[in-house]
């Protein structure tokens, strides 16, 4: 469903994001795209979304497709009405309207008008939101604003969505919950994810292929049962080690040691 290939992103035209990176994204998996922060993650996502150039990036060389279509000069709305939606880091919901309203708002870059049954679906889905529907976004709690912002993403009925550090902010039984609401959306909606994520264990969960991705390059994939039983992956990514003591000294130079940036 989206083949990224050999992407180059500089910001401000100097300073280098990703590079070289190339990466699939089959129909109906959830790909995670794990890796330290300044990595290139959000990066990725956006060049991926087209909203780079709201933040001086720039895509310098290489080639997106999503659904077999080349996404070259599309802009964001457009691909959303392709089938793409994008829950970005940090909740970005419209803090001042109400639930309903933010729903409503999400659907002006669709097609068409969603039906009474796209909003069921979303109410359905994220049951805490339909007994406050009416109530400003604003006073919902960190958990409750994430699920709306899935609800915002899925009220186009997407093929695919992005999704940057849904865990961002949340406690463990709320993280948990959201997880368990990102399984229900690729199996029960067959929507296809890519989901950048810091809670490597999280990911591996509930992934079936993970990309890690470091100074800008992928350096290591597969499916998760191989990378589980990687120990530089275990020992960096997992927090599996085969020392049950590791001084200062080798915390702070751990890039040192990973063999895939030497």
């Amino acid at each position: 469903m989206l083949k990224v290939s050999n992407l180059n992103v500089y910001y401000h035209r100097v300073i280098q994001a990703l590079r070289g990176v190339s990466f699939q994204v089959p129909e109906g998996k959830i790909v995670s795209l794990l890796g330290s922060n300044g990595a290139g993650k959000s990066t990725a996502l956006n060049a991926i979304s087209m909203i780079l150039s709201f933040q001086n990036g720039e895509i310098t060389e290489g080639k997106i497709e999503f659904n077999g279509s080349n996404t070259y000069g599309k802009s964001p709305h457009s691909l959303v009405k392709d089938g793409m939606a994008y829950v970005r880091e940090g909740r970005k919901i419209f803090s001042d309207l109400t639930v309903n309203e933010n729903l409503v708002a999400a659907s002006f870059a669709l097609n068409k008008p969603p039906k009474k049954n796209d909003f069921d679906q979303i109410y359905d889905l994220f049951k805490p939101l339909s007994s406050r529907r009416r109530e400003t976004a604003g006073y919902l709690s960190g958990g409750e604003q994430q699920m709306l912002a899935f609800g915002r993403a899925l009220i186009g009925n997407p093929s695919m969505i992005l999704m940057d550090e849904p865990s961002l902010g949340l406690s463990p039984v709320m993280v948990e919950e959201i997880f368990s609401i990102i399984s229900r959306i690729n199996n029960k909606l067959n929507t296809t994810i890519l989901l950048v994520e810091q809670n490597a264990n999280l990911a591996f969960k509930f992934s079936d292929y993970v990309y890690i991705i470091e100074s800008g390059k992928i350096v290591i994939e597969g499916n998760v049962e191989k990378l589980q039983n990687d120990t530089d992956v275990q020992e960096f990514y997992l927090g599996i080690g085969n020392e049950s003591y590791k001084s200062f000294k080798d915390v702070k130079h751990y890039k040192r040691r990973k063999r895939w940036l030497s």
